[in-house]
């Protein structure tokens, strides 16, 4: 979970909006894998997200940002990013790439 909005320090300036702490990979090869770590993982406390690489979060997350949507779901008051399901969305890229394929063959008849 992220961390929430903590109370101004004496003196420091407002802002016009809420800020939040969220985590970020940086500086990391785009091959490097991202997933929990095996002693985190257990029966009573199960993966909570997909395994990925660096170049699939930067994918999704620049997607989102050319799609106007940020990383914070305010509905949900969570990340939408932090349970993101890189399995599905592997799926659909597949499939897309898939129809996008035939119907290129379709168009050289």
């Amino acid at each position: 979970r992220s961390t929430p909005p903590v109370p101004l320090a004496r003196g420091a300036r407002r802002r016009p909006h809420e800020r939040y702490a969220i985590i970020r990979f940086n500086a990391l090869r785009a091959d490097t894998p991202v997933a929990p770590l095996a002693p985190f993982v257990t029966a009573e406390r199960p993966k909570a997200y997909s395994d990925t690489t660096m170049a699939e979060i930067m994918e999704v997350t620049i997607g989102n940002l050319e799609a106007g949507r940020g990383a914070w779901d305010a509905v949900q008051d969570r990340s939408s990013t932090a349970r993101f399901d890189y399995d599905e969305w592997r799926r659909r890229a597949a499939a897309a790439g898939a129809a996008r394929a035939a119907a290129s063959a379709r168009d050289e008849l």
